[in-house]
C-alpha cells in the first residue's frame, strides 16, 4: 500500500507546548513593552516596538489555524482572543482578525465553557471592534451558550457596557 501523503494532524499534546512557549516569549516581550516604548523618540520607533507586539498576535493567529479541526482549536482562539487587548489599537488587521475569531467562536464553538474568558474580555476589546459586534456576541453568548458561567459573564458584562453608555 501506498503511503498516505495527507500530513497527520497536530497531537494535542505537541499544540499545548507550542501555545505555552508562545505565550511566554509573549509575556516577556509584554514586560519590556512599555519601557521601550517610553525610549522611543520618534513615531517610527514607536511604530517598531508596536510592531513588536503585532507579530505575537499574528504567531498566535498560525497557531490557532494549526490547531483548527482539533479538541484544542478553541483553547487557541481564546488564546488568540484574549492577548489581543495587549496589542495597540488603530491596527486594522488585528481589527477584522479579531471580529473574525470572535465569529468563529460564537458561531462554531457555542458550546465551549472556555468562552466565559471571551464575554469578560469583551468589555475592553469592544474599543477595537466596535459595540455593535461586541453586544451582538454578548446576547449570543447570553441566549444560546449550554454553560450558566458563560451566560452570567455575558450578561454581566453586556450589563456594563450598557450601563457606561447610558452615562
Amino acid at each position: 500500500a501506498a503511503p498516505d501523503p495527507t500530513p497527520a494532524a497536530p497531537q494535542a499534546a505537541d499544540l499545548a507546548t507550542e501555545l505555552q512557549a508562545l505565550n511566554t516569549a509573549f509575556q516577556n516581550e509584554r514586560k519590556t513593552y512599555y519601557a521601550r516604548y517610553r525610549a522611543a523618540k520618534t513615531p517610527e520607533e514607536r511604530a517598531k516596538v508596536n510592531a513588536s507586539l503585532t507579530d505575537y498576535f499574528t504567531k498566535f493567529e498560525a497557531l490557532a489555524a494549526k490547531a483548527k479541526g482539533t479538541p484544542f482549536a478553541v483553547k487557541a482562539l481564546v488564546v488568540l482572543f484574549t492577548t489581543a487587548q495587549a496589542i495597540p489599537r488603530k491596527n486594522q488587521a488585528v481589527t477584522e482578525a479579531l471580529r473574525s475569531t470572535l465569529k468563529t467562536l460564537v458561531t462554531e464553538h457555542l458550546d465551549a465553557p472556555e468562552l466565559e474568558a471571551i464575554a469578560t474580555r469583551l468589555e475592553y476589546l469592544r474599543y477595537y471592534i466596535g459595540n455593535e459586534v461586541s453586544e451582538k456576541a454578548l446576547r449570543t453568548l447570553m441566549d444560546e451558550s449550554p454553560h450558566a458561567s458563560v451566560k452570567a459573564a455575558a450578561l454581566h458584562t453586556l450589563g456594563r457596557i450598557l450601563m457606561r453608555s447610558a452615562v
